[in-house]
């Protein structure tokens, strides 16, 4: 992309709110470094450590029945005629039945038609080059090891893991040995001999790519009861991920309920997430009912932003956090709120250089009164420790008019870009009243530093795209 002052550069990288300009660069010195999270030690006796985590799509390199997860198998080669030569043949298969379905929506004849055709060629050579081996899934669970080395002193893991985007219980459980939560008692698909403290629960939905939500224990403070799922009933076309459900006895005597989520992409409606929000509350009403007093936590990615509508209600504020029984959300009531760099969210999306709380606890109100299980509300932490960051380079625009005049110019492909109205300075927006401008580049130093960067060229050996969330209770 040709922009128009190509050397202007803002950098969030620092603690004060401030902007000036020097050497032809615009520096924007914002909350971003500071306040990152510290390892995490062990809990004491009478604590339980929760953590949430979308590991951004842990799959293995292998074809699961009935699944859409083509995407992550190794690729296939083809001759010039686009006949088989190497790789998974229900790859191939699958790459020549898309494109035949394609070419069945093309007109027959229109000048439109070629370009239809050729659209369909291209998104079958695609297909065919997705590339996804087992040494890609050995390097990503490799790295989301070392996410947690990062995050965690030697030796301690969380006591309950919430994971999201997980594609099936093998590749679930070999993470779930390397960062030590489960040991060679386990099977491979996460039950544990005579052990009631530890082990791997996890759904088996209908999500069409096999994105599925699990759950790993490990604590003698713990003891597994049972385990639910619940098929989530968005009502969209797509079919979206279930809500697990996992009964735990603490200490011997207290019922802690905690519920895996992972509800409908930002791709759909609010509504989705509202039917799912409503089912999530009718779940923990049922429970509460027949466990009177039970301690309740919802967690994962809610993928949910906090302007969304749909049919005048929030998933959110107007369901999960109203009503009977009432959530309570961490996100507002923990010391997190005053920390202006987790404030920022667990998410960021480049296009509009936006940060979002996907990651959040929903607790019952029970947990905050100091009886039996109570949250420890300085505890809840999300885990941005500075060597889980990134940097993003994005392009910014005064405002949308200027947005569609570069994609005028240079075509569709222009890349990721976002508005100035998602800019956090007032003195941004001056700056570029003053100096005219329509465009200047930014770079994002605190974004999660995924595995898989599609937003730049090749590869960043990074993590995941969120950053995970923690909480203690004590008991």
């Amino acid at each position: 992309m040709q922009l128009l002052y190509p050397n202007l550069v803002i950098i969030f990288l620092s603690i004060n709110s401030n902007v000036y300009a020097e050497n032809d660069a615009i520096h924007l010195m914002e909350s971003c470094t500071d306040r990152l999270a510290t390892k995490i030690d062990q809990t004491a006796a009478n604590e339980i450590r929760i953590m949430s985590y979308n590991v951004e799509n842990l799959f293995d390199a292998k074809h699961d029945k009935d699944k859409i997860d083509f995407q992550y198998m190794p690729g296939v080669s083809v001759d010039e005629e686009n006949h088989y030569l190497s790789g998974p043949k229900v790859k191939y298969h699958y790459c020549i039945s898309q494109n035949k379905k394609s070419l069945a929506t093309c007109p027959d004849m229109s000048d439109l038609a070629s370009v239809c055709q050729e659209n369909a060629h291209m998104i079958m050579k695609s297909c065919f080059a997705d590339d996804w081996t087992q040494q890609d899934a050995d390097k990503k669970i490799s790295q989301m090891k070392k996410s947690f080395d990062i995050q965690f002193k030697k030796g301690v893991t969380p006591d309950i893991l919430i994971l999201t985007e997980v594609e099936n219980p093998k590749i679930t459980t070999n993470f779930a040995k390397k960062i030590e939560m489960l040991n060679s008692s386990c099977s491979s698909v996460g039950t544990c001999r005579n052990k009631a403290h530890m082990g791997l629960v996890m759904t088996n939905g209908p999500d069409r790519r096999g994105i599925e939500v699990a759950l790993v224990y490990n604590s003698k403070k713990l003891t597994f009861i049972e385990t639910k799922t619940h098929r989530a009933k968005a009502g969209g076309i797509k079919p979206t991920r279930d809500i697990l459900e996992v009964h735990f006895l603490v200490d011997d005597k207290h019922d802690l309920f905690v519920y895996g989520n992972h509800w409908p992409s930002q791709g759909g409606p609010t509504w989705l997430r509202n039917n799912v929000a409503y089912q999530l509350k009718s779940i923990i009403r049922k429970t509460l009912d027949s466990y009177p007093g039970a301690y309740i936590v919802a967690g994962g990615d809610f993928n949910t932003t906090t302007s969304e509508t749909g049919y005048d209600r929030h998933p959110l504020n107007d369901i999960l956090l109203k009503g009977s029984p009432k959530l309570l959300d961490l996100d507002q009531h923990s010391t997190l709120a005053n920390n202006p760099t987790a404030k920022r969210g667990s998410y960021y999306y480049p296009d509009k250089t936006l940060w979002s709380h996907f990651d959040r606890f929903f607790v019952s109100k029970n947990l905050m009164v100091g009886h039996g299980l109570k949250v420890d509300l300085t505890s809840h932490q999300l885990h941005n420790h500075r060597r889980l960051v990134s940097k993003k380079s994005i392009s910014i625009y005064r405002d949308e008019l200027a947005a569609e005049d570069d994609r005028q110019r240079n075509g569709e492909n222009t890349p990721y870009y976002g508005v100035l109205k998602s800019v956090e300075s007032t003195k941004v927006k001056k700056w570029f009243k003053e100096n005219n401008l329509n465009v200047v580049d930014v770079i994002e130093s605190c974004a999660p530093k995924r595995f898989v960067d599609l937003h730049s060229r090749g590869r960043q050996t990074g993590y995941s795209d969120h950053f995970p969330i923690s909480v203690l209770l004590r008991f």
